[in-house]
């Protein structure tokens, strides 16, 4: 972006080869202004399209809203919201405490489910767009922030499909005693329509962890990450391997396998290895 363009009267033509943008993982305007839509930096729309002009491409843009600005119009920061998600990559907020002070929430979430194309969901539910610039790419994902404490009618359920099924067929499919499907995402391997991951549904082991394969023409026995709800109603992620049969036991890293290295544990670990404990969650999946 050669800024001497647009300020001839302060920038010199090298002035623009002191940008580092493409250094940043975000760049963030402050849009503390309460018009939507424009073209120059005194709308919300014209700040995004202004960022995303000078820092040509090489970095998301976030789009920094200020709660304080939407009191008087609640319905316009839904607006505001969907405009940082669909003119830019994320939106965020300066003082969150606005958002409680003026309840605000609601109309964010209704925004952000707008702007993803999903349904409203929960207050205690936000899901968020992530962009991440990789080997000069640009990648999209998504994360979602869950508040099992607030809400108690939130559950967290494991499925085993009989056949490799989309996240968006379970959440149509989903049956009825599970109740209204919030959010869905594929975990663990598989292979042939049968899981090579660890699975446990109501406390009964479903699947196994692969307990050994062939890697690099060694034997490896993986001891993966895996996430569980456990009887206290808490979440647990630790390293988990199938010791035998239906007995899973939890231990405190990968032990002795590194891909990076290609260096691997020679036998598979036992309930006698160094901080080895018997895990036995509710609902749990292993990666």
């Amino acid at each position: 972006y050669n800024v001497s363009v647009d300020f001839p009267q302060w920038a010199t033509l090298n002035y623009k080869k002191t940008g580092y943008a493409a250094t940043l993982d975000y760049q963030i305007p402050t849009l503390n202004v309460k018009t939507l839509n424009g073209s120059d930096w005194t709308s919300v729309e014209g700040g995004l399209l202004n960022a995303k002009n000078i820092t040509r491409g090489v970095v998301p843009i976030v789009g920094g809203l200020v709660g304080e600005n939407y009191q008087s119009n609640p319905d316009d920061i839904r607006k505001a919201v969907v405009l940082c998600m669909t003119k830019a990559q994320g939106v965020i907020f300066q003082d969150l405490s606005e958002l409680v002070r003026y309840n605000l929430w609601g109309k964010v979430n209704q925004g952000i489910s707008e702007a993803l194309g999903t349904k409203p969901v929960s207050k205690d539910v936000v899901i968020e767009k992530i962009t991440r610039t990789i080997n000069g790419k640009l990648i999209a994902g998504y994360s979602a922030i869950i508040d099992f404490r607030q809400n108690t009618n939130l559950k967290f359920n494991v499925l085993l499909p009989n056949v490799v099924t989309k996240p968006s067929v379970t959440m149509k499919t989903l049956p009825q005693e599970k109740g209204t499907p919030i959010l869905a995402v594929n975990a663990g391997f598989f292979w042939l329509n049968a899981s090579n991951s660890l699975v446990i549904i109501g406390g009964e082991h479903k699947a196994p962890n692969t307990p050994s394969m062939i890697r690099n023409g060694k034997t490896v026995y993986p001891v993966r990450s895996a996430i569980g709800l456990m009887p206290n109603g808490k979440f647990e992620i630790t390293w988990v391997y199938n010791v035998s049969g239906n007995k899973t036991y939890s231990y405190p890293s990968a032990l002795d396998n590194n891909e990076q290295t290609n260096t691997y544990m020679p036998a598979p670990p036992t309930a006698a290895t160094a901080g080895a404990k018997e895990w036995n969650p509710i609902e749990a999946v292993g990666g």
